[in-house]
């Protein structure tokens, strides 16, 4: 290891501390070399820089800033080089200013309840006969479709009325 701290360090420096000390492979001393990383600009990398620009694993990244940690290094802005970012004050929820309603599931069955024999809503069953809808007849058709006589009576209706005074749909005066 190099005498001074990495503040001082020499491209050669960083290159002997690399390779002696961390035990790194030898091309990524050399992409360090390459790119003259002295030890002011080691300790202003990130690890986007490790491992993006200087082919760095991620786990050989953290051996370097877990490296300069140890020895109590810091980048020259005064922050920890392997520091994490300073969280966010967590967001404080506003006081409601109404109660809100209550789900619907929550809500209580009228005191009256269901019928006899019959289970509370909810469950899924259909109603009971007496409120069912009548069944629905199949519409009566010709041959053709559907009777063209009460096509023409539809298509006629609007023009009777309007022939009276009155337009469909439109109530008198």
């Amino acid at each position: 290891m190099p005498a001074a701290g990495p503040s001082s360090w020499t491209v050669a420096d960083v290159a002997e501390w690399l390779e002696k000390d961390l035990e790194l492979p030898a091309g990524v001393v050399a992409a360090f070399k390459d790119n003259a990383i002295a030890g002011p600009d080691l300790l202003t990398l990130t690890d986007e820089d490790l491992t993006g620009e200087l082919g760095c694993k991620p786990l050989q990244a953290r051996k370097i800033r877990n490296a300069l940690v140890k020895m109590g290094f810091t980048a020259p802005g005064g922050a920890p080089a392997a520091a994490p970012a300073p969280a966010a004050p967590a967001p404080v929820a506003p006081e409601p200013t109404a109660p809100e309603p209550a789900p619907v599931a929550a809500v209580p069955a009228p005191a009256g309840g269901a019928p006899a024999g019959y289970p509370p809503p909810g469950y899924g069953a259909p109603p009971p006969a007496a409120y069912a809808p009548p069944p629905q007849e199949p519409e009566k058709q010709g041959r053709h479709g559907p009777s063209p006589a009460a096509a023409a009576v539809l298509l006629t209706r609007g023009r009777r009325m309007q022939r009276r005074g009155f337009m469909a749909g439109a109530a008198s005066n």
